[in-house]
């Protein structure tokens, strides 16, 4: 693990704009949650986050064939991420026993790094916006995807949601270079607001000029722990 994350440190760095994420999946045991998060709770009474926003989700409504059960994501600027991943994880014996504990009762799946290259929308992912609709898509051209996403959501102006695009850069997300986030309540007002995005003329304009693209994998995920 220790070899992965100094994997993940070295490539961030070259990295020297926007919002980065690191995101692990993870298998836990049936039963196991609760345990899961008192071990993020009690490292992060010890530790801050080193100006990390760290994430737990619980997988749920989707693609389970290819999903683990739970996703450990960790959002920051470049310096915070690399601060955090070389300085608040290789705290000595803390460190080792935090992952220890975390694999005994979990299975390590897969791990993608990321930009967060897009977001819109005026809901913000705090206490009460704790559900998120993912989708992994591949466009024919993801500069022609992303410009035309913007224009549509200008126009859009969407209220009451927050819909995010990041572009995975390392093991690339379920074989997928655009990943999309929306973010809501719960699940239905967040798939009320996307089918609101999908009914308009935006959306049409947006399907027409993008260039086509295919989805992946979508599925639906929610935040059971947060620490900032």
């Amino acid at each position: 693990m220790k070899n992965i994350l100094v994997y993940i440190f070295i490539l961030i760095s070259t990295i020297s704009y926007g919002q980065h994420f690191y995101a692990m999946d993870i298998e836990v045991e049936r039963g196991r949650e609760k345990d899961v998060k008192t071990i993020f709770d009690n490292y992060f009474e010890k530790y801050d986050t080193e100006g990390m926003s760290v994430l737990i989700f619980r997988n749920q409504i989707g693609d389970f064939n290819i999903l683990s059960s739970h996703t450990i994501v960790w959002i920051g600027l470049i310096d915070q991420l690399n601060n955090g991943f070389n300085g608040e994880y290789f705290k000595g014996s803390d460190s080792t026993v935090f992952w220890k504990s975390l694999w005994e009762i979990s299975e390590f799946k897969q791990d993608y790094t990321g930009d967060i290259v897009s977001a819109d929308g005026d809901a913000t992912s705090d206490k009460d916006q704790d559900y998120q609709i993912v989708y992994g898509v591949t466009p024919k051209s993801r500069q022609q995807f992303i410009k035309s996403w913007d224009k549509m959501m200008k126009k859009l102006n969407v209220k009451g949601s927050r819909h995010l695009i990041a572009t995975p850069f390392l093991n690339r997300m379920y074989n997928s270079s655009i990943i999309g986030v929306n973010i809501g309540k719960d699940y239905k007002s967040t798939i009320e607001g996307l089918n609101k995005i999908w009914d308009s003329k935006e959306w049409s304009e947006f399907s027409e000029e993008s260039g086509g693209w295919q989805v992946n994998v979508s599925f639906s995920r929610k935040v059971i722990a947060r620490y900032d």
